[in-house]
């Protein structure tokens, strides 16, 4: 049975889209993936990159894939910027993830790895055997 997941886009773009998980679909969400590691990887050797680097790489590739993947025209795709990024990026991660079962990046994952690796750093694991 085909995979189907919906952007509610009606009140910026006048209509709803629905996608399904086409060959075709599939290999714009790979490539939108990759030209987000990509984008990403960029900013890993470049000198002082910040999250907000990261968070802008990310999110224009998940405009530019999002375009891609409904087919809009310039106009539509200059609207997605007066739509809520959230709503955006819920829809294109839920699509990647239902399709092809991966995970798009986000500054968020990163700063709760980044904090947890920190932790993990701090703990002193000698203090688990000393108990």
């Amino acid at each position: 049975m085909a995979k189907v997941v919906t952007f509610k886009a009606k009140e910026v773009l006048g209509q709803d889209f629905s996608v399904m998980d086409s060959n075709r679909n599939i290999k714009k969400l790979n490539k939108c993936l990759k030209d987000i590691y990509n984008a990403m990887t960029k900013l890993d050797g470049a000198k002082n990159s910040t999250l907000m680097d990261y968070n802008e790489a990310i999110s224009e590739q998940v405009i530019k894939g999002t375009a891609d993947l409904l087919k809009l025209g310039k106009e539509d795709t200059d609207k997605l910027a007066d739509m809520s990024y959230s709503e955006i990026f819920n829809f294109y991660s839920k699509t990647v993830n239902e399709f092809t079962g991966m995970t798009v990046p986000s500054v968020r994952a990163m700063e709760e790895n980044t904090n947890a690796a920190a932790k993990d750093m701090e703990e002193d694991p000698k203090s688990d055997s000393d108990e």
